[in-house]
C-alpha cells in the first residue's frame, strides 16, 4: 500500500507517495533535474548519469529517475558535488556524440543542446570517441547513426518492450557500443520498425 511520506529537496518539505521516484517528486516540487535516456513508457535505466543528486547519508551520489523515495530523506539537486558530475557527464556524452545539427531532425527541441547552455558546458573538452561508428541502413529512408547516439537505449525498449519485435540488440563496448539489427536480421527491414523511429522523446 502506498504511504504518504515526507521528504526534503534542496530544504524545502515535500510530501509525496513511498513508490515515486526522486526525480517524480522533484519535478511535481517545481525543481527540474536534468536527464537524457528517461522516457515515460520504460523502465529507468539510469544510463547517461545526469541526473545524479546528493543524498544525506549517502556516500556516493544516486541517480534520481531511479531511485525511490523514503521518509525522511534530505536531497540536493544543484550542490558543488552534484555540478561537478553533472557537468562532466554532460561533456563526455558530448564526446559520444558528433554534432550535425543543421540537418538533425531534433535540433529545434534538442536537450543536448539546451542542457550544455543552461548549464555552460564545455563540449570540447573530450575529444570525439565515437567519429568511426557506423550508420546501420535499414532501408533508403531507415538508419540508426551511430555517431549521433548518445547511448539512451530507447530505441531498444521501444523494439523490445513497446512493439514487441525484438530486432534490435546492444553491440560493441565502450566507445564502440551502439545499436544495430540482429545479425540475421542486418540486411531487412521489419515492417514495425517506423514505428519505433517514431517514438517520442
Amino acid at each position: 500500500m502506498k504511504k504518504n511520506i515526507k521528504i526534503k529537496i534542496n530544504d524545502k518539505l515535500v510530501t509525496c507517495k513511498d513508490d515515486e521516484t526522486i526525480m517524480q517528486v522533484a519535478l511535481r516540487a517545481g525543481v527540474m533535474i536534468p536527464g537524457l535516456c528517461g522516457h515515460g513508457d520504460f523502465p529507468a535505466k539510469a544510463n547517461c548519469r545526469v541526473c545524479v543528486v546528493e543524498v544525506k547519508g549517502s556516500s556516493k551520489l544516486l541517480t534520481s529517475c531511479s531511485t525511490k523515495v523514503k521518509s525522511g530523506m534530505e536531497i540536493r539537486t544543484d550542490s558543488e558535488r552534484v555540478r561537478q558530475a553533472r557537468d562532466m557527464n554532460l561533456e563526455l556524452i558530448f564526446a559520444e556524440h558528433i554534432e550535425k545539427c543543421a540537418d538533425c531532425i531534433w535540433r529545434f527541441e534538442c536537450k543536448l543542446l539546451l542542457f550544455a547552455e543552461k548549464y555552460k558546458i564545455l563540449i570540447s573538452t573530450f575529444n570525439d570517441r565515437k567519429r568511426n561508428r557506423i550508420t546501420h541502413k535499414f532501408s533508403n529512408a531507415v538508419e540508426i547513426d551511430g555517431t549521433q547516439c548518445i547511448d539512451c537505449r530507447n530505441c531498444l525498449d521501444a523494439c523490445t518492450t513497446l512493439m514487441e519485435i525484438d530486432y534490435l540488440k546492444l553491440k560493441g563496448k565502450g566507445a564502440s557500443q551502439g545499436s544495430g539489427a540482429k545479425k540475421r536480421q542486418e540486411s531487412s527491414l521489419h515492417p514495425l520498425w517506423p514505428m519505433c523511429l517514431a517514438l517520442p522523446g
